[in-house]
C-alpha cells in the first residue's frame, strides 16, 4: 500500500464509502472510531483501527503517530452534545487543554 491517511470516524454511511474509496486509490487507512458514534463495522474496512471515547485526543494522536500518519480527515457526524461536554476531553500533558 501507498501512503497512509488517518480518519477520525463519526457516524453515517459516507465514512465506510470514503474508507473503501481511499483504499481503492492505494491509501493505507488508519481509522479512529468514536465510541457510540462510528459504525463498529468500519474496523473491517480499515487497515488499522482504534476505538476511543470522544475527547481522547492523546490516544488518537499516539495511534496515528504509531501508524506513521501525518494527514488526518474528520468524516461523519458526531452529535453536538458529545462534543461540547468539557468532561469528555482528556487532559494530556502538552495538549493545551486544562480540565
Amino acid at each position: 500500500m501507498g501512503r497512509g491517511i488517518g480518519i477520525v470516524a463519526g457516524s453515517g454511511a459516507f465514512v465506510s464509502a470514503a474508507v473503501s474509496e481511499l483504499s481503492r486509490r492505494g491509501l493505507r487507512c488508519a481509522v479512529v472510531g468514536i465510541k457510540g458514534e462510528s459504525d463498529p463495522g468500519i474496523a473491517a474496512a480499515a487497515d488499522s483501527f482504534l476505538s476511543v471515547k470522544w475527547g481522547e485526543f492523546g490516544r488518537a494522536l499516539a495511534f496515528f503517530q504509531s501508524q506513521g500518519i501525518n494527514e488526518i480527515l474528520l468524516l461523519g457526524k458526531v452529535r453536538p452534545g458529545i462534543v461540547l461536554r468539557r468532561r469528555n476531553f482528556d487532559a494530556q500533558p502538552g495538549s493545551g487543554w486544562r480540565a
